[in-house]
């Protein structure tokens, strides 16, 4: 499969998956994937999506912009921003999130590794009402 067969997988992939459609996962991952991101790591497809439908519960809404996909033979850098509106997090207003997917194919076309890298903090920790004011205020006196 070419480069942009897969960069269009990928992107298709993340701005398709609900919590509704977890079975396209079936399509995008191997079934033995290993899935890492600062939250937690999972292995194999069933976990994962366990996890997906976990993480997808409160959201109201989720988008991804891919600025950057790049890639050495299998291996591929996604360099993306999230935009998430989920319950509980900023008010249930909208707010970006700027992260990183390192995802490496199979020969079959299909995800065995998947890992995530974003700021958790600026992602759930300063959308918090009360404890995220507290955050803001932490990294302003620190800057």
């Amino acid at each position: 499969m070419t480069y942009k067969k897969r960069a269009a997988l990928i992107n298709e992939n993340f701005n398709n998956l609900t919590k509704d459609n977890l079975d396209i996962l079936n399509d995008f991952y191997d079934e033995k994937v290993n899935f890492v991101d600062p939250v937690r790591s999972v292995k194999g497809l069933k976990q994962l999506k366990k996890y997906y439908s976990h993480a997808y519960a409160n959201v109201i809404s989720i988008s991804f912009n891919f600025h950057e996909i790049n890639h050495q033979d299998d291996l591929y850098f996604a360099k993306w921003t999230m935009n998430l509106q989920a319950k509980g997090l900023n008010l249930n207003k909208p707010f970006p999130v700027e992260g990183l997917s390192v995802i490496q194919f199979t020969d079959a076309n299909k995800v065995i590794y998947h890992r995530d890298y974003l700021d958790l903090g600026s992602m759930v920790y300063e959308n918090i009402p009360v404890l995220g004011s507290l955050i803001k205020l932490i990294k302003k006196k620190l800057g």
